[in-house]
């Protein structure tokens, strides 16, 4: 579902129904975030992460115009884990 939610954003036309379909993607995605059984706060907390992680990317990049990892760049899903492990408890 959230594929076909990603086509509709390449298809959208005008500024308006890109935003439109964008929000739809975020519906789909905070549904299925949801349905892990992740609270609104296990959502922040872990995009916090993602956020931290991809600020620690270097500015530079590849020849595929891919953002390389720079020299603090750490992988999340380590830390993702820890807040699943916690929130288990």
């Amino acid at each position: 579902m959230l594929l076909e939610e990603v086509y509709e954003v390449k298809d959208a036309g005008d500024k308006a129904n890109r935003f439109k379909e964008l929000l739809d993607v975020l519906f789909v995605a905070y549904g299925s975030l949801g349905k892990m059984g992740l609270s609104p706060q296990d959502i922040v907390d872990g995009y916090g992460l993602l956020v931290s992680s991809n600020e620690a990317k270097s500015a530079a990049k590849n020849a595929e115009g891919k953002v390389m990892k720079g020299d603090k760049f750490e992988k999340i899903e380590p830390k993702l884990q820890k807040l699943l492990d916690f929130r288990s408890k």
